[in-house]
């Protein structure tokens, strides 16, 4: 394995730890209600509270322009993060609230090493699905993990299972990072970029509030419509694990066109993935959406940010990780407002429109990138 690969398969890794809060918010969610220790509409704040210390230190990097993040301070994260898991356990909303911020903010660097250098490496179209392929098959075998060791019978077990989880994932994160410094001459693709670069990010921003929205409430409002919670978290471990075996096939076998990613027929397949999520009564019919919204986003998700790292790999690769999680952390909460004003239905709309928009992209990257 050469350098190039080892860094991206290591920054994968840790990534994955780091998105890992993201992709679990429908369980901590549904365990946090059931346990009685949040109500439904106030347990969508602990995901945003998550992602809102992802997006401070998301913030906080590229302004310091960091361009690496060496051994010595991804081992320091790793603690403090496993700390702030501790800290979630005290009584009442204010610890959860303090602990998973704290989570968040080292969430927040892990996830930015893993893509700016994904954006940064030779090959954009091939190592954004290799690093959500990693992030997907950890959270699934994350969740699967919650389930087989009854980590959802209540939120104490869950916070043991979790920090079990972190632990071993951020150990073998940390022996593989490999950092690098990116490369010089890709600041001169940003500039030619101009306007672009930030109607891109904005199309990514409205993608993640859609969709982490309508995800972070999939499992509780399943349970709601009579699905056992034991189904539908089996059914949230398997499609994250296909998807990301999904992911990590496309990208080895090189199937991501850097001319015609399909974000039209990506944007179908997860808005219909969406109102089957959305609707659906059955445990069968739920796991086909579950799914269907899994590979759609990461799929469209991969190809989004590759096309934003194709037009501006420096500026893309600093502030993708900001931008996905501002929109990540108005989604949950955007959807309990919803859900509190009894406009359920009005927000899946909005998740299925934002899943549409990427491909407004592709006629002006085309000329910027051609």
């Amino acid at each position: 394995m050469n350098r190039d690969v080892a860094a991206l398969v290591g920054a994968s890794v840790l990534s994955g730890a780091g998105s890992l809060p993201l992709h679990l918010a429908p369980l901590i969610i549904t365990v946090l209600v059931v346990d009685g220790r949040a109500s439904v509409a106030d347990a969508g704040w602990i995901a945003t509270a998550v992602l809102l210390g992802q997006f401070v230190m998301a913030l906080v990097l590229p302004l310091f322009d960091v361009r690496v993040i060496a051994r010595g301070p991804a081992i320091a994260v790793a603690l403090v993060l496993l700390a702030g898991l501790g800290v979630s356990g005290l009584d009442g909303m204010a610890g959860l609230l303090t602990g998973w911020f704290i989570v968040g903010i080292c969430c927040g660097g892990l996830q930015y090493l893993g893509t700016i250098t994904a954006a940064t490496h030779s090959r954009p179209a091939f190592a954004f699905p290799i690093r959500l392929g990693v992030v997907l098959c950890l959270a699934g075998v994350a969740a699967g993990a919650l389930q087989w060791t009854a980590g959802l019978a209540s939120y104490g077990q869950m916070l043991a299972v979790l920090l079990v989880v972190f632990s071993l994932v951020l150990l073998v994160g940390v022996a593989l990072h490999r950092p690098i410094e990116p490369p010089r001459r890709i600041q001169e693709k940003d500039a030619r970029a101009g306007a672009l670069k930030y109607a891109a990010l904005a199309i990514v921003f409205v993608l993640f509030v859609g969709q982490s929205g309508l995800l972070a409430y999939a499992v509780q409002g399943a349970t709601s419509r009579g699905i056992v919670l034991s189904d539908a978290s089996w059914a949230l471990a398997l499609m994250k694990i296909t998807a990301g075996v999904c992911l990590l096939m496309l990208a080895r076998k090189g199937l991501q066109n850097r001319e015609n990613p399909r974000f039209l027929e990506l944007g179908l397949l997860l808005a219909i993935s969406d109102f089957i999520v959305a609707t659906s009564a059955g445990p069968v019919l739920f796991f086909v959406g579950l799914l269907g919204l899994e590979i759609g986003f990461n799929l469209l998700s991969a190809r989004l940010q590759a096309k934003v790292a194709d037009i501006a790999p420096y500026f893309g690769g600093q502030w993708l990780v900001a931008t996905m999680l501002l929109g990540a952390a108005s989604g949950p909460a955007l959807h309990g407002l919803a859900i509190r004003f009894e406009a359920d239905n009005a927000f899946m709309v909005f998740a299925m429109a934002s899943a549409m928009i990427p491909a407004a992209l592709i006629a002006a990257g085309r000329k910027v990138t051609a």
